[in-house]
Formats: C-alpha cells, structure tokens, sequence
C-alpha cells in the first residue's frame, strides 16, 4: 500500500511502538473507563421483575353517580382489576430479589406492558446510540466520545435511581443505553489502534476482560444491596469514577493523523516517553523531536476550547471547508472519507455485508445462549455471576489463541462449537441438568469469544476514517434483528427445541460469510477509504507474483 499510511505507520513505529509501557497504561485505563458499561446492563436483571401482587384495600363507588368509596376484605376474588385498588401488596417470597420498577412505579392493572416497553426501549436507545456514537467516534475522537458518554450515562443513571416518574426513568434508560453502545464500539477502535500489531489482539482481549469483570461485579453488587436504587446509586458513583479515569487517556495517534492534528500527536508521544521513563531509562530522542517539528510545521495550530467545539460540530455534520491549497490527504478527510463515499469501494461493501450478517447471527445466539436460565430457577446472581465467568473465560481464551491462530480460524472454530452446544440441548431434554449445563456454558465461553471478534475483526479491517462508524452501523443492524428473538421463542408452541434448531442453523449458515473475509492477523490498519479496498488483496498478489516467477524459472529450467 502506499500514501500516507506509510508514512503513519513510519511515524508510530519509529515514535510509538516502544512505548510499551505507555500503551498498556492506555489499554489499562480505557478497559476501567468501559467496566462500568456491562455493570449497568445486566443491572436490569435486579429490578425489572415482575412480582405476583394483590390488593388488601379495594375500593369502588357504590353507583356510577357515587363519587363514595367502600373498602372491599383483601379475600376478593375475581378480576383483580374490575375496580380501584388504594394498596397493592406485592409478594417477593419466591423471587430473588426484594424490589422491582413494578413495585415502585405502581405497574399493575393492565400496566404490566410497561414492562416490557421498559425491555424494549434498551434495544432501540442501543441500536441508535451505536448508530449516531459510531459516527461521533469518527468525527470527534474516540477518546472525547467516550468521555461524554461515561459523564452522561453516570449522570441519568443517578437520575433514573431518584426520580418517581415511570417516564423519567425509562427516558433515562434509553439515552444510556444509546452511550452504552457508542462505548463499547469507541473503546475496542481505541484498542485496537494505540496497539502495535503483535499486541493488538491480546489488548483488545483485556478490555472485553474488563467488560466481562463487570457482570460479576454487579451480581456481587445486587447481594449486598437488595434494593434497586441503592443499586444503581452504586453504579452511578461508579461510573462517575470511570469518567474520571478516562480524563487521563491519551487520544489515539492514529485517530489524531487522519485529522491532521499532528501537535497533539507530539503531545501524545511526550506523555508516551514519560510514563516510559518511570520504568527504564530512555534513549535519545533528538530524531524522534526532529521527526514531530517537521510534521507540526505542516498543521495548523491548535485551537482552544471554543474553537474545538466548533470544529467538533462541524465535523459532526460534514460542514468542514476544504481548501483548493490542501493536500490530497487532507481532502481524503471531507465527507468522501465516511460511509457515504463507501459505495465507489465495491470490496469494503462486500465486507460490510458479510460482517452485518456475522453481527447479526452473534446477537441472536447471544439471547439463544440465555436457555440455560431455566435451570437457575429465580436465583438471579448466581445465573449472573456464572454468566459472567463464563464471559470471563471466553475473554482470557481469545487472549492467548487469536494471535496464535489467526482471526478467522478462531471463528470458524468458535461457531463451530456453538452449533454443537445447541444440537445437545436439542437433543438432550432440559432436566438432565449435568449436560445441559456444561453445554450451556461452554457456549457462553464459545459466544464470548465470537463476540469479542465482531469487534476485533472488523476494527482491524476497516479504515480508520470510518471504523467506528461502520461498528455502530454493525451494532444498529444487529440489535434491530435481536428484536426477533421473542417471535423466535413463540415458535416452541409447534415443537420445544424449534427455537433451539434455528439458532443452530443460524450457527452453522454464519460460517459462509466467514470464510471470505480476509485474514487481518500481522497486517498494518488501513487508514483510509482507498488503502481499506486493497486491504487483503496485496499479500495475494505477491504469492501470485512469486508463484509465477517460480513457474517461468522450472520451464527456464527445463529449456
């Protein structure tokens, strides 16, 4: 490839490649900024549960004219909705929990939709959240969206645990749903970019550890603090901390390059050799300065507050002028170097189709996965707690063999596993616990694993203009489809592992897209548009070349 990727890659591996110790900092402190993410979204398993109610105080008008009330024993029977009720009592001796949103928002008396509206409303804020985020992360910065993101989703979180209003909370709900998801997308492109290319997917693997560490966290939360807005008080303060951590994040150099914003690239590297030289004496540095006073005499300099925040709303909507005097990259920068330029790039288009089927069979078998909650009865944290050991494991296993066996390998292995784990519950009936339970969980840590990929994959394929765009258009697709999933469960009625053999078919049809995208193992990130369509084509064409300069040597050779 050649353009100005060369001369980045130059750049990061001359001035950032061994900062080893400045790229784990980063990793480290982006992966404690995200933890509270995953927290948060199995929190709902503690409050939104509906708790068998009845009344102990009826009272009705004696006529229709009447505006008198009479007090009806609580030995009523019948309708339990047919009149007013002045106190419900709501019975949470067979569940695991002693509160719920039901309970607290009065969700009785045909109410109980709400519910699942409440449900609802997660999937959606998330699909738009990641839609609308991925496309910030792109044109502000991954570091300065996630920092947004952590200051808003703490804030309504605190919010939704306080407020009295239904409307209030489940507003709330949604917008941090909708940050959760711009979040997660944000953080593995900061991964997957502030790391060398040995290093890159082992430091994404410690952030979906991270990520996974907090379904446990909650679970051990939730034991202690029975009560949901006591829990999510908690959570708040949490998350109130992450976005303190985050403060001290350094933008992404290559972020920073595609917008030409090489001061802050030297500023990047100058905290880089800090943090180096609090672990091992630091060689000279005269030609790295040299190397950074040369590009800074090419940019434009900083802005201030005020200034960045117009630019920033410029970049947003493509309002940003491109002079005739620019160079060619920085013209690559404008609004051609976003999803709306990708259709005159027929092999990115491609890969973005097959990758939205990659993403959206994982979501359906990630609620598909969840058939082990059965057998956990009403005990909520243990299923929690065991789930996210799962997540745990699958996330230190993606560690240790991605880099080993390569991306695509590790997928097809993946999925392959997870089709067998549904024929088993297929085949074996569900009270035979010892085997449905080892099978539910191993494809916990097989789906873990997959789903640590969409990630990965797809953030090492894409170019850098438009990475964390495409994962929120990924994640827009894929939780719209999730949607599904109850239409998919409803069709036990016409046989009991129906719902299990389809999302075991969705399994095993995955595997076709898979094998054709390319392997991105050892490969430098492209960085733009151009450099994304020749991605996986150039390593083809050297075997083919050397491959023919064989062949003309044996017949040389022979002659």
């Amino acid at each position: 490839m050649e353009g100005s990727n060369d001369k980045l890659d130059l750049i990061l591996t001359k001035c950032f490649d061994d900062k080893f110790h400045w790229q784990l900092l980063m990793v480290f402190l982006c992966a404690v900024g995200s933890m509270h993410t995953c927290t948060f979204q199995v929190a709902s398993n503690f409050y939104r549960v509906e708790v068998p109610y009845y009344c102990v105080d009826w009272t009705y008008g004696n006529d229709d004219n009447s505006t008198e009330s009479q007090t009806v024993g609580n030995d009523r029977k019948g309708d339990s909705c047919a009149s007013s009720c002045a106190r419900w009592v709501f019975n949470y001796s067979q569940l695991d929990v002693s509160s719920s949103i039901q309970e607290s928002y009065n969700l009785t008396c045909g109410d109980e939709m709400f519910m699942q509206i409440h449900a609802t409303v997660y999937f959606i804020g998330l699909g738009l959240g990641s839609l609308f985020g991925g496309h910030l992360g792109d044109r502000i910065g991954r570091v300065k969206i996630i920092r947004i993101s952590n200051f808003v989703t703490a804030s309504l979180c605190a919010t939704m645990a306080l407020t009295n209003s239904y409307l209030i909370h489940v507003t709330s709900y949604t917008i941090i749903s909708g940050f959760i998801g711009t979040i997660w997308i944000a953080a593995y492109a900061y991964t997957t970019e502030i790391g060398t290319i040995k290093l890159r997917a082992k430091v994404a693997a410690s952030l979906a550890v991270a990520l996974c560490s907090g379904y446990i966290a909650c679970g051990l939360i939730a034991l202690v603090l029975p009560n949901w807005r006591h829990l999510l008080i908690v959570i708040s303060l949490f998350q109130f901390i992450c976005f303190g951590i985050t403060l001290f994040m350094d933008e992404s150099p290559r972020w920073l390059w595609s917008q030409k914003r090489y001061i802050e690239i030297h500023e990047a590297w100058i905290n880089a050799v800090k943090v180096e030289g609090l672990f091992k004496r630091q060689n000279s540095n005269e030609s790295q300065e040299e190397l950074f006073a040369m590009l800074i005499q090419e940019c434009k300099p900083r802005q201030n507050f005020l200034e960045n925040v117009v630019s920033d709303f410029k970049n947003i909507f493509f309002l940003s002028s491109v002079n005739e005097e620019d160079s060619e990259d920085t013209k690559l920068t404008s609004e051609n170097e976003s999803l709306i330029g990708v259709y005159k790039y027929p092999r990115i288009v491609m890969r973005i189709i097959m990758l939205t089927i990659y993403w959206v069979s994982t979501y359906l078998m990630y609620f598909g996965v969840l058939f082990g909650a059965q057998l956990f009865g009403q005990q909520i944290h243990l299923f929690t707690i065991l789930q996210g050991l799962g997540a745990v494991t699958g996330a230190v296993l993606s560690f240790f063999i991605i880099n080993l066996a390569g991306r695509k390998l590790v997928s097809l292995l993946s999925l392959a596993c997870l089709s067998v784990c549904f024929f088993i519950c297929i085949i074996f009936p569900s009270s035979m616990r010892m085997i449905i339970l080892p099978a539910t969980l191993l494809a916990r840590i097989c789906l873990e694993i997959v789903g640590f990929l969409i990630f990965l994959w797809p953030s090492e394929m894409m170019p850098t203009t438009i990475r964390t765009s495409v994962l929120g258009l990924f994640s827009f697709v894929s939780r719209v489809t999730s949607m599904l999933v109850p239409f998919i469960e409803t069709l036990d009625v016409y046989w009991e592992s129906l719902p299990l053999l389809i999302l075991a078919v969705i399994s095993v049809g995955t595997i076709i897209p898979v094998l054709f995208l390319p392997e991105t193992k050892n490969e430098q990130l492209p960085g733009n548009l151009k450099e994304g369509n020749e991605f996986g084509t150039k390593r083809e064409e050297i075997d083919a070349a050397v491959e023919s300069e064989v062949k003309l040597k044996e017949e040389l050779d022979r002659s």
